[in-house]
C-alpha cells in the first residue's frame, strides 16, 4: 500500500506539472485583462500548410480513400485533398507512413477531475469516483480548472479526439468558467462548453444562472471553435445523495432558463426521463 500511495504521489506531481505548464503564462496573464479581451482574438493559430504524403482515410465516400495523398488546410478549413498537391509557398507537415483521417468526436467529458484520477481507487468505495469528486470538487479554484482541462485536452490530443464536449459540473461562479473555456481555447480543440451547478450545490434549489448568462454574453459568439451549454442535474430519487439528484420542479425551472438563453441541455442517462420536464 505504501509503494501504491507512493506511485500516485509521483504520478500526480507529473500530471501537475505537464497540466500547470503554461498556466502562469496563460492563465495569469488572460485574468490581468478583462474578459472580452479575448473575444476578439483568433482561439487558434489557423496557419496554411500541406500534410503530404499520408494514408487518407476521408470516411467521406464522395471524397474516397488514398494510400499516398495530399491534404490541402488554409485558414483551418481543408481546401483540397489529392493524390498529389502543388504548393511551393507552403509550409509542409511530411506524413509519410502516418494516417490521415477525421478527428474523434468525444461526446462527455467531466475535464475538471483530470488532476483528480491519481487519487481514486476503483477497490475501495471511500476513494472512488463520486466520493472524492464531491469532497475535493467543492475546494477548486479557477486555477486549478484551467490546469486540469488543460492537461485532459492534452490527452484528448494524444488520442486522437479533436472535438470535445466538455461536461463541467462543477462551475461554482463565472471565474471559474472562464477559466475552463480558456484552457479549451488555449489547446485550440474544436467544442462545447456544458455549464453546470458546482459540487455541493444545494439540490433543493435551482442554479443561479447569472453567472451562465455572463459567460454567454462575454464569450459567445466567438470564431466558432467553441460553443456554449448547459448540464443538467440527474432527475428524481437518488439512492447515491452523491451524485446530487433534483427535483421535477428544480429541473423545469432550471431547464426554463437555459432555453431562455437558447442554449442546449445535456444530462446523464442515468437520470429520469427529460419527459417529466417538456
Amino acid at each position: 500500500m505504501t509503494k501504491l500511495n507512493s506511485e500516485r504521489r509521483s504520478l500526480l506531481k507529473v500530471a501537475s506539472a505537464i497540466a500547470v505548464s503554461g498556466v502562469a503564462t496563460s492563465f495569469g496573464c488572460a485574468q490581468k485583462g478583462n474578459y472580452s479581451s479575448a473575444i476578439g482574438e483568433s482561439f487558434v493559430d489557423r496557419d496554411e500548410f500541406v500534410i503530404r504524403g499520408a494514408n487518407i482515410l476521408s470516411m467521406d465516400a464522395s471524397v474516397g480513400d488514398f494510400v499516398r495523398g495530399d491534404v490541402h488546410v488554409r485558414n483551418g478549413v481543408i481546401v483540397a485533398i489529392a493524390n498529389e498537391i502543388h504548393a511551393p509557398a507552403v509550409k509542409v507537415m511530411d506524413a509519410n507512413g502516418m494516417i490521415c483521417m477525421p478527428g474523434f468526436v468525444e461526446t462527455h467529458w467531466h475535464l475538471w477531475t483530470s488532476l483528480l484520477r491519481p487519487m481514486m481507487s476503483t477497490d475501495d468505495n471511500k476513494r472512488g469516483y463520486f466520493p472524492v469528486t464531491s469532497a475535493l470538487g467543492r475546494h477548486f479554484t479557477p486555477a486549478y480548472h484551467y490546469a486540469s482541462v488543460r492537461l485532459g485536452m492534452a490527452e484528448a490530443i494524444s488520442a486522437g479526439a479533436t472535438t470535445v464536449h466538455n461536461w463541467a459540473h462543477n462551475i461554482a461562479s463565472a471565474e471559474h468558467a472562464d477559466a475552463e473555456l480558456r484552457a479549451m481555447r488555449d489547446m485550440g480543440l474544436r467544442g462545447r462548453f456544458s455549464y453546470g451547478a458546482a459540487q455541493g450545490a444545494p439540490n433543493n434549489l435551482p442554479m443561479d444562472f447569472s453567472g451562465l448568462a455572463k459567460i454567454k454574453s462575454q464569450w459567445m459568439p466567438n470564431d466558432g471553435m467553441l460553443t456554449l451549454g448547459f448540464c443538467s442535474r440527474n432527475i428524481g430519487d437518488d439512492t447515491n445523495p452523491l451524485r446530487g439528484n433534483i427535483s421535477v420542479e428544480t429541473a423545469r425551472k432550471e431547464w426554463a432558463q437555459a432555453r431562455a438563453l437558447g442554449l442546449p441541455i445535456t444530462m446523464h442517462t442515468s437520470g429520469a426521463s427529460p419527459d417529466y420536464v417538456t
